[in-house]
C-alpha cells in the first residue's frame, strides 16, 4: 500500500526509534506466528527510507488487531536525553 501511495506527508524517522505493528486479525490462521512478521516489516521500511537502519530500534511490539489492510505500522523517534 505504501508503494502505491507514497504519501508526501510521511517523513523519515532519523536515528533511534520504537515501533508497534498491528497485524490484521482477520488474516490470522491456526498456525500464524505474529512475532516473526516484524523483521520483514522493519526491513521494508528501511529499504524505502522511512528509517535509517532497523538496528536502531530501541524497542518494539506487535499485536493482532483491527486494521484496513494486512498490517499497520507506527514508528516513533526516541527523544535524546541530552
Amino acid at each position: 500500500m505504501y508503494m502505491m501511495q507514497r504519501p508526501p506527508t510521511i517523513k523519515p524517522v532519523p536515528g533511534p526509534f520504537t515501533y508497534h505493528l498491528i497485524l490484521n486479525e482477520k488474516m490470522r490462521h491456526g498456525n500464524s506466528d505474529g512475532d516473526n512478521r516484524g523483521k520483514y516489516v522493519l526491513d521494508f521500511v528501511q529499504r524505502v527510507g522511512l528509517i535509517e537502519n532497523d538496528k536502531l530500534a530501541e524497542g518494539g511490539s506487535w499485536s493482532w488487531g483491527v486494521c484496513e489492510f494486512g498490517a499497520l505500522l507506527s514508528v516513533r523517534p526516541v527523544e535524546s536525553a541530552d
